[in-house]
């Protein structure tokens, strides 16, 4: 009896361990695949804006995030910086087609509610994504991609934008990360193309060179200071780099002889008096290169060189005199460091209609000329003629225009034709 009920308990304990070990094994067989985590294809873009004219030594940088997602999970939100402004939102849900979608905008989060996937665009601005160290032109862009579980992966198409105002200096050193990246230089693009891809971080640590020069004409001269209808005039302008940092491109400055009732050149796309220009009879004028100033050296500014006598030695040749004459050099000067200071000259006759006008002599630093696709700058990429006009009080638009251009002479000390003289 006793031995039975041993073998029958040994049995019924075999019979539930197979029992186990076959249900194990169903279990096992059953248990799903593991999960597929291609949550959704993501593309977006991120352009970096310079500050506006008159904050340009911010060192915050507005930036416009553009999200556009396909196969999206809906009821799902996505996390915006605590200080975005939002511009946009849709969605279009895809899967079912019948389905519907929600837009519901939470404290710094927006849930685009529905069941299924769609397609949704968010976009915002946010300045808490790229600023400049106060103390450098080190400028950092960074920002985090993708969902928070660790697990979950998307296919990311992701570009960085640099605006026309914005032009990177990407130095060999330039921490850009993560990498696998394509740089346009001429469209100003950076682009990663991810097709699997974990929640990551995008770094863009640049230079920016041209960001706060500021060119001013310390001095313009002219000798002599009463010509006559002929006669041959020379020009000396004295030129600083007034900003914080360097222009990072060449210095063009200007020259302009033209009737007082013209005014000033404000805007920078008059080149009346100077370079070139289209009369009122459709002939095309100007005095060509004669009007763009001849740099020759920072200092002295003295660039007239006086009658010079050379010491005769013996067995030299006899003495030789030197009237004097204009230093040549060319219109064209790489760039000027934060307080660098250039002078340039140049000489030409002085106009037939100055005889019987009244008329005034300038000189503006970054001229532009937009019809032969010529433009200067004062900082950054932010073509001054490109942006600034003349404002119904005469004055321009823009702040800078109000220091790039200095007169000869006062309009009480502005020299008269004779016609007018004699009257």
């Amino acid at each position: 009896m006793r031995q039975g009920a041993i073998a029958v308990a040994l049995f019924l304990g075999s019979a539930l361990v197979a029992g186990l070990l076959l249900l194990m094994s169903r279990n096992v067989q059953s248990a799903p695949s593991a999960p597929d985590y291609f949550v959704y294809n993501r593309m977006q873009t991120t352009t970096l804006h310079l500050p506006h004219q008159s904050r340009i030594y911010d060192t915050v940088f507005t930036t416009t995030f553009q999200i556009g997602i396909e196969k999206y999970v809906l009821g799902s939100w996505l996390r915006m910086p605590t200080d975005a402004i939002t511009k946009a939102a849709s969605c279009i849900p895809t899967d079912p087609p019948t389905a519907t979608c929600q837009i519901i905008w939470g404290q710094h989060v927006v849930t685009f509610a529905g069941t299924g996937r769609g397609t949704v665009y968010l976009e915002y601005d946010t300045r808490s994504r790229a600023w400049r160290d106060p103390d450098s032109r080190i400028i950092t862009l960074t920002y985090p991609v993708g969902p928070f579980d660790p697990q979950a992966e998307f296919g990311l198409t992701n570009t960085v934008l640099f605006s026309r105002t914005l032009k990177p200096f990407l130095t060999p050193g330039a921490l850009i990360t993560p990498p696998g990246y394509t740089y346009d230089e001429e469209n100003r693009t950076l682009q990663w193309t991810l097709t699997r891809t974990p929640r990551l971080e995008f770094t863009v640590t640049f230079t920016e060179p041209l960001l706060g020069s500021d060119l001013v004409i310390d001095r313009l001269e002219m000798s002599p200071e009463r010509p006559t209808v002929g006669q041959m005039v020379h020009y000396t302008a004295v030129v600083r780099n007034q900003g914080a940092y360097g222009s990072g491109r060449a210095i063009l400055a200007e020259l302009f002889v033209r009737p007082y009732v013209l005014g000033p050149p404000i805007v920078l796309t008059d080149h009346v008096g100077g370079w070139a220009w289209v009369d009122k009879h459709g002939i095309e004028r100007g005095y060509g290169e004669d009007a763009l100033f001849k740099w020759y050296a920072p200092a002295p500014y003295q660039v007239y060189l006086p009658l010079v006598v050379r010491e005769h030695r013996a067995g030299s040749a006899p003495p030789v005199a030197n009237a004097g004459a204009w230093l040549p050099g060319s219109y064209w000067w790489p760039g000027l460091r934060s307080g660098e200071v250039i002078t340039g000259v140049t000489s030409f006759q002085w106009p037939e209609e100055c005889g019987t006008q009244v008329c005034g002599v300038w000189a503006k630093v970054d001229p532009s000329y937009l019809e032969v696709g010529v433009v200067y700058e004062w900082w950054g990429y932010n073509p001054e003629g490109l942006d600034c006009g003349q404002g119904e009080d005469g004055l321009p638009t823009c702040d800078e225009e109000r220091n790039n251009i200095a007169a000869a002479f006062t309009r009480f000390l502005i020299y008269l034709p004779a016609v007018l003289r004699g009257q």
